[in-house]
Formats: structure tokens, sequence, C-alpha cells
């Protein structure tokens, strides 16, 4: 439960717009699609902020699926983003796979003005 993949952009700090996720495709078994999600930022890694949030959200319930979502409006910059599964996947367990996860929005160097 509550899986989590944290990207540190270490000196450089990232205002997002949008995100994008696209999906597995393995033929062994049903991959664990995400269904429940948040995507979180913070610049302490202890303090988060939801800018975005996701509950039994079907449009990635799907293999090699791609998907760009939209984030709510940040006139702030942030070191962290975090990915959190925060329910079942589309197979009913708490483990949860995605193929690609990018950002898009702005990036800076972490003391520029």
């Amino acid at each position: 439960q509550d899986a989590t993949v944290c990207f540190d952009f270490k000196d450089k700090l990232i205002q997002i717009s949008s995100y994008s996720i696209k999906t597995i495709h393995l033929t062994n078994y049903d991959p664990e699609h995400p269904r429940n999600w948040v995507l979180e930022v913070s610049n302490d890694n202890k303090a988060w902020h939801a800018i975005d949030e996701h509950k039994d959200d079907a449009t990635l319930n799907g293999a090699n699926l791609i998907k760009t979502f939209n984030t709510k409006i940040m006139n702030e910059f942030y070191r962290f983003v975090r990915f959190r599964q925060t329910g079942v996947s589309w197979t009913n367990n708490y483990y949860v796979r995605f193929n690609l996860i990018e950002f898009y929005g702005k990036l800076k160097q972490k003391n520029a003005k």
C-alpha cells in the first residue's frame, strides 16, 4: 500500500503544468495499471502538496496507453515530485506499474531568481 516513486531534481527546481504516463504491456499476465494515485511536490521531502489526484480513473486501464494530465496551477518551483499510489490498481492489488512518466513545465537552477 502507498507505493511511491519519488524524483529528486537535486540542484534544479521544477514547476509542473502537466505530466504524461505510459502504461506497460506484458504478455505473461495482466499488468497492474494505475487506478488511484496522487502527484505531489515538495521542497524538503517532508511536507507534500498535492497537485493532481485520481480515484478509480480508467484512462490508463490498458496496455501501451499514454495519457497527459494537467496539474493544479503552480506559482512555486519544487525540488521533489512524488507519484503515490492511493488505492488498488486495476488488478485489485497494491502493485502499480507504468512504462514512463514525463513532466512538462518549467525547470530552473536551484539558486537562480
